[in-house]
C-alpha cells in the first residue's frame, strides 16, 4: 500500500510562499552561467547558477526572475517545466525546491529535504527532475522523492540501494512500464505502477557501475557510464558511442543530445552522430564551456558556463544568436564603486586567506543607471591585469578609474575603456614579490588598498614587500615608504586590504596580521605605528582587520574577523601613549553587550546620514545608527532578497539613496536613506504615492536638506508624524506616532530647512 511521504519521511510539511520584494529592492545578477534549459511550450525556462529567465521562442524576448521575485539565490542544479500544471520547478544543491507558478508568478519554497537532519548536506542535491503522470520524480543524493504537482506536496520516497540504503540518483526515466534510475552504484529499476514500489526489495539492479544519465527515445533506453553511451537491448546495456566527460544526457525532438565541457553531440535514434559542435567552431565564443542543450524545430540551444544561451540553426554555425538578460560578467563581485551615478564592478578574487591562485581573467562591468544599460570592458583589453579588486577615483578626475590587481599591479581606465594603462614593476615603484627561498622566482605585484587624498595623490598598498606604501603623485611621479619598523618580515602579513585617509592626511591601513597600520609622511620624516589586539596594544579583538571607515564625526570604525571597534583619537595616533580602540556597548533587554561581538566583518560603509552599513562574512548586513546604538535593519537571506549572507562590499548612490550589496552569489540593492542632504528643498517628493492597499513598507520622503524638519498631518491639520532628517531622506511607517495605522486619505508633508528659510509642501495619498 502506498504510504504518504509526509508521514514516513517528514513528520510535518514545510512550504513557504516567498515574498515579492520588488519596489524596495533590485537585483543585478549575472545570467552568463546556464545550468539547465527546460521546454515551457511557448517559452524556454533557462536556469542560471542562482536565478532563471524565460525566452519567448517566437520573439526571443526575455524576462528574468531573481531573489527580488522570491527565488532563494542558492546554487541551482536542475529545472523542469510541467505543461500539465503550468509550473516551473527548480532543484538546488542544498535540497531546496522552488515551484514557480507561471500564471500568478508566485514562488513556493519546499524545504523538507533541505531541513531533513538525517540526510547529510552533501546528499541533498536535487540532481534531476522527471515528470510522469502528474508527479515529479526528483533524483536526489539519497534516492528518489516523488512530488505531487497537482496538490503541491510530497508523496513517496524510494531508498533503492543495497538493503534500502541511500544511494545517489543522477537521473530517472519511465520505460516500458519500469522506472529506471541511473545511480552511483548502477542502473536500478522497478515497476512504476507497483503500489509497494517504496519497498527496496521491489527494485532490481540491472547493471553495476557509476551511471550518470538515462533517457528513452523512439522506443529505446539509453544511458551513460564511464565516458560511454549505451543502449539497453532488453537484457543488457550495449555500448553505442564513446563520449568523454559527459555532463548532460537528454532526449529532445527525436534525437539524443550529449553535452560535455567544450562540445555538444547530436545523435539520431540509430546512434548515428548527425552533428557535433566544438566551442572553437564558434568564432566569437571559442572559450565557452557547455552545461546544457536543447533541440527543437531545427534550432539548437546551447547553455554555456560563461556567455549565456547561444542559439543556432544547425548545421549552420555562422549565425549565432546570444540570449541572456543584461547584467554583470559574474555574480561574485570583489569591488564596487558608484562613479557619476554609474556602478563599477570587479570580480577578484581571493580566498579568505588572500590566496589569489589560480588567478582569474575577468573584465569589468559598468551599470549606467541613467540609461538602464550595461557596459562591459572585456579582460582582453585590460593589458593582462588579473584578479581585479578595489576601485578608486579622484573626485576631480572622475573619468579616470584606478583598479587594483591582486597579482598584476594597477590598471587605469580612462573614459570607460577608451584608454587603458597598466602600472607594475616595469613602469612604477610597485614591487613584485621576491621569495626568500627562491630569489630568482619573481612573481606577482599584489596590490589591494587604494585611495585618493585631497591633493589627488593615489595611495597604494603593496603586499609582501618592505616598501609597502606607494604613492602616485598628481604630477605622475611615484614615491614609496617602508613599514619595516613595525613589520620586519613582509611575509608575515598576507594582505593590506584597505587604506583610508583622515582629514589631517594620516593614513590607516588594514592588515591581516598586525591590526591597523598608521602612516604619515611627516614632511620627509615618516611615522609608522600599529594598533593591535590586546589591552594596552590597541584593544582590537583580532589582528586580522578587514574593514576601515571614517564617519562624519572623524571616528575610525574598524572591522575585524572577530568583531568591531571604534577609534576616537586619530589625531594623537603617533604622539599619544594611549591609542586604545573602544567597544560599542549596547543595551538589549536591560543587558549590556558588545555590538557585533565575534562577527567577521568584511566591509563598513558610512552613508549620507552618518549611519553605518556593515557587511559580514556569514550574518548578512547590519544597518546601524550613527553611534551604533540602534540596529535599524538586519538583512539576511531569511528576511530579504540577499542571495547570500556573505557580503563582500557595500556602496551607495548617495544621490538616489540606493545601497548596493555585493555578496558571494550576486549583487542586490536596497532603496534606503543613504542620501546626502540637498542644497534646497525644491525637489522634495514622496514615494510610493499613492500608497495602495497591498503596500506593506514605509513611505520615503526624499531630496531633503540636512537637518530638515518633516511634519505630516491629515487634512484636518492633526499631526501624525514629526521627524528631523539626518541626510537627504526620511521614512514614515504610515502610523500616527507608531501607535496605529492611519486611515485612507490625503496627508500633507510640510518640510522646512534647518533655519526655516526654505519651506515646501507635498501630499501623500493613502488607500487602505
Amino acid at each position: 500500500m502506498k504510504r504518504i511521504f509526509a508521514i514516513v519521511y517528514f513528520l510535518t510539511a514545510s512550504v513557504l510562499y516567498a515574498q515579492d520584494w520588488e519596489g524596495e529592492w533590485s537585483a543585478y545578477f549575472s545570467y552568463n552561467e546556464i545550468i539547465d534549459i527546460s521546454d515551457g511550450d511557448d517559452v524556454l525556462y533557462v536556469a542560471t547558477d542562482n536565478a532563471f529567465f524565460t525566452v519567448d521562442k517566437s520573439t526571443f524576448e526575455m524576462e528574468k526572475y531573481t531573489t527580488v521575485d522570491g527565488l532563494a539565490g542558492e546554487d541551482v542544479v536542475s529545472g523542469h517545466y510541467s505543461s500539465l500544471s503550468d509550473v516551473y520547478m527548480m532543484g538546488y544543491e542544498n535540497g531546496l525546491i522552488q515551484v514557480f507558478d507561471a500564471q500568478t508568478k508566485d514562488v513556493l519554497s519546499v524545504v523538507e529535504i533541505m531541513n531533513k537532519a538525517t540526510i547529510s548536506g552533501g546528499s541533498k542535491s536535487i540532481n534531476h527532475i522527471m515528470e510522469y503522470n502528474g508527479d515529479a520524480y526528483l533524483s536526489c543524493g539519497f534516492g528518489i522523492s516523488v512530488y505531487d504537482l497537482d496538490n503541491l506536496e510530497f508523496d513517496d520516497t524510494y531508498y533503492i540501494g543495497d538493503n534500502g540504503a541511500q544511494v545517489e540518483v543522477n537521473q530517472t526515466v519511465v520505460y516500458q512500464g519500469y522506472l529506471y534510475a541511473a545511480t552511483s552504484e548502477g542502473v536500478y529499476r522497478a515497476i512504476v505502477s507497483n503500489d509497494n514500489i517504496i519497498d527496496f526489495q521491489n527494485w532490481e539492479l540491472v547493471t553495476g557501475g557509476e551511471w550518470t544519465g538515462i533517457v528513452s527515445v523512439d522506443g529505446k533506453l539509453v544511458g551513460t557510464y564511464n565516458n560511454r553511451m549505451y543502449n539497453y537491448n532488453g537484457s543488457s546495456f550495449v555500448q553505442v558511442a564513446v563520449v568523454w566527460a559527459i555532463d548532460e544526457l537528454r532526449a529532445e525532438d527525436g534525437h539524443i543530445l550529449v553535452t560535455r565541457d567544450a562540445r555538444t553531440y547530436i545523435y539520431d535514434t540509430n546512434f548515428n552522430l548527425v552533428f557535433s559542435i566544438l566551442n572553437t567552431d564558434l568564432t566569437e565564443y571559442g572559450r565557452v564551456n557547455y552545461n546544457s542543450s536543447f533541440l527543437e524545430d531545427g534550432l539548437l540551444y546551447l547553455g554555456t558556463a560563461e556567455d549565456g544561451l547561444l542559439v543556432l540553426a544547425y548545421p549552420d554555425i555562422d549565425d549565432v544568436i546570444q540570449l541572456k538578460p543584461d547584467g554583470p560578467y559574474y555574480n561574485n563581485a570583489f569591488g564596487l564603486s558608484v562613479i557619476k551615478q554609474n556602478l563599477w564592478i570587479t570580480f577578484g578574487e581571493y580566498t579568505n586567506q588572500y590566496n589569489p591562485t589560480p588567478p582569474n581573467s575577468r573584465g569589468v562591468s559598468i551599470f549606467k543607471s541613467a540609461l538602464d544599460e550595461w557596459v562591459q570592458i572585456p579582460f582582453d583589453s585590460l593589458l593582462g591585469c588579473r584578479n581585479l579588486a578595489n576601485i578608486s577615483y579622484s573626485k576631480n578626475q572622475v573619468n579616470e578609474v584606478y583598479i587594483s590587481s591582486y597579482i598584476d599591479g594597477i590598471v587605469k581606465i580612462r573614459n570607460e575603456g577608451e584608454e587603458i594603462t597598466k602600472y607594475d614593476e616595469t613602469n612604477s615603484l610597485l614591487d613584485y614579490i621576491v621569495y626568500p627561498t627562491n630569489p630568482n622566482n619573481v612573481s606577482d605585484v599584489r596590490i589591494l588598498g587604494t585611495a585618493f587624498d585631497s591633493d589627488d595623490n593615489l595611495w597604494v598598498t603593496n603586499g609582501y614587500v618592505n616598501d609597502a606604501i606607494k604613492v602616485l603623485g598628481e604630477d605622475g611621479g611615484w614615491d614609496e615608504y617602508s613599514v619595516y619598523d613595525v613589520i620586519e618580515d613582509p611575509f608575515t602579513d598576507l594582505a593590506y586590504k584597505e587604506i583610508v585617509i583622515a582629514p589631517n592626511n594620516f593614513k590607516f591601513i588594514s592588515t591581516s596580521s598586525h591590526g591597523v597600520l598608521g602612516f604619515y609622511e611627516n614632511n620627509g620624516s615618516p611615522l609608522v605605528r600599529i594598533m593591535q589586539d590586546g589591552e594596552g596594544d590597541g584593544n582590537l579583538p583580532d589582528d586580522d582587520v578587514r574593514a576601515l571607515a571614517f564617519d562624519d564625526n572623524n571616528v575610525l570604525w574598524i572591522g575585524t574577523i572577530k568583531g568591531l571597534r571604534v577609534f576616537y583619537n586619530f589625531s594623537g595616533f603617533f604622539t599619544s601613549d594611549n591609542i586604545e580602540s573602544s567597544q560599542v556597548i549596547i543595551t538589549e533587554d536591560g543587558e549590556a553587550s558588545e555590538l557585533l561581538y565575534q562577527q567577521w566583518i568584511n566591509d563598513i560603509y558610512v552613508d549620507g546620514a552618518n549611519n553605518k552599513w556593515i557587511g559580514t562574512a556569514d550574518s548578512g548586513v547590519f544597518y546601524l545608527s550613527s553611534d551604533g546604538q540602534e540596529t535599524i535593519y538586519h538583512f539576511t537571506t531569511d528576511n530579504s532578497p540577499l542571495p547570500s549572507n556573505s557580503v563582500n562590499i557595500i556602496v551607495a548612490n548617495e544621490s538616489s539613496g540606493e545601497v548596493f550589496f555585493a555578496t558571494s552569489k550576486g549583487i542586490v540593492s536596497f532603496m534606503g536613506l543613504a542620501t546626502t542632504g540637498q542644497e534646497t528643498l525644491s525637489d522634495v517628493y514622496a514615494y510610493p504615492n499613492p500608497v495602495r492597499p497591498e503596500f506593506e513598507g514605509k513611505v520615503t520622503i526624499r531630496n531633503l536638506t540636512d537637518n530638515a524638519r518633516v511634519k505630516i498631518t491629515d487634512v484636518a491639520g492633526n499631526l501624525v508624524y514629526d521627524i528631523e532628517s539626518k541626510g537627504g531622506a526620511v521614512q514614515w511607517n504610515l502610523t500616527a506616532f507608531d501607535q496605529y495605522k492611519v486611515a485612507s486619505g490625503v496627508y500633507f508633508v510640510l518640510v522646512s530647512s534647518e533655519d526655516g528659510s526654505d519651506v515646501q509642501v507635498t501630499k501623500i495619498m493613502v488607500i487602505r
